[in-house]
């Protein structure tokens, strides 16, 4: 990807061997949208070691299940209201904004 290495793994058993048995011996570089660059942060997708442990403990409440489901029905009926009230039948439309809409109205 734009002449860097890239891996993705999609096995879980592959997964759980480099996020938790073995992350120390893999060292995240930015994201696959901007390898090696400092446009990505410093957040729980991008960092290691104690920043990553730290960020991960601030954000642990988000991912107990009750939270996801409370997100899912959020996602659930904000994209069932917004599709009726936004997109009609048929046609050709550009997604990407409305996309990016649609995820700020189900966060706000």
């Amino acid at each position: 990807l734009a002449g860097e290495y890239v891996v993705l793994l999609s096995d879980p058993v592959l997964c759980r061997q480099v996020i938790i048995e073995n992350s120390s011996s893999f060292v995240k570089e930015g994201t696959a949208f901007f390898p090696g660059s400092a446009l990505a942060g410093n957040g729980l997708l991008v960092s290691d070691g104690d920043v990553w442990r730290r960020q991960r403990r601030l954000s642990n409440h988000a991912f107990r299940r009750s939270a996801i489901m409370e997100y899912a029905q959020y996602m659930t009926e904000g994209t069932a209201e917004w599709l009726t009230a936004t997109w009609g039948v048929g046609g050709t439309r550009d997604v990407y904004p409305d996309y990016n809409q649609l995820t700020l109205d189900i966060v706000l």
